[in-house]
């Protein structure tokens, strides 16, 4: 997979890493999310909604640690998204009173998987936790403090299933 001019050397290196992990297309890929969404991508392809739904399963993981109001924006946001089918949270490390609010969350909701860390790690480790319990064929990383703009995992989904696989996507800034 060729980088985009607008790649910087880091995003080349981690792409050349993970053609080297994951030669095949169709395995698990992964996107981020910043901030924001992604530049509009035409959803309308050869599937209908409804197809592409069913068969590119997102998972969102979330690492949460000492976060107070911006997360439960980002859960809503993140809960209210379509594509969405699954969403681990990390708790890496949070208030008793936090920890006990995610775990009545995991209680009420299906969709909801909480892992708890046993010891606080760095926040690539404990996104890589979360993303060992995903099973979404999509990965999206999502930062606490985001608020998904609507309809921006599907404009992300479109654009991955134009890619070469494997992929990775960061969101707009704004």
């Amino acid at each position: 997979m060729a980088a985009g001019p607008g790649c910087s050397y880091l995003c080349k290196r981690l792409l050349a890493r993970a053609q080297k992990r994951w030669p095949a297309s169709g395995e698990r890929v992964s996107m981020t999310v910043a901030s924001g969404s992604p530049s509009a991508v035409d959803p309308k392809a050869s599937q209908t909604r409804a197809q592409r739904m069913q068969d590119d399963r997102v998972s969102a993981v979330i690492v949460t640690r000492h976060t107070g109001q911006p997360l439960e924006l980002c859960l809503r946001s993140v809960l209210g998204e379509p594509w969405i089918d699954e969403v681990v949270i990390v708790d890496n490390g949070n208030p008793v009173a936090v920890s006990s609010a995610l775990r009545a969350l995991q209680a009420d909701r299906r969709d909801v998987r909480l892992v708890q860390s046993k010891r606080t790690m760095g926040r690539a480790a404990a996104a890589n936790l979360g993303a060992g319990k995903a099973t979404g064929r999509w990965l999206l990383f999502i930062d606490p403090s985001v608020v998904l703009q609507r309809g921006a995992v599907e404009r992300m989904v479109c654009a991955g299933l134009q890619a070469r696989s494997p992929w990775i996507m960061g969101g707009k800034l704004t």
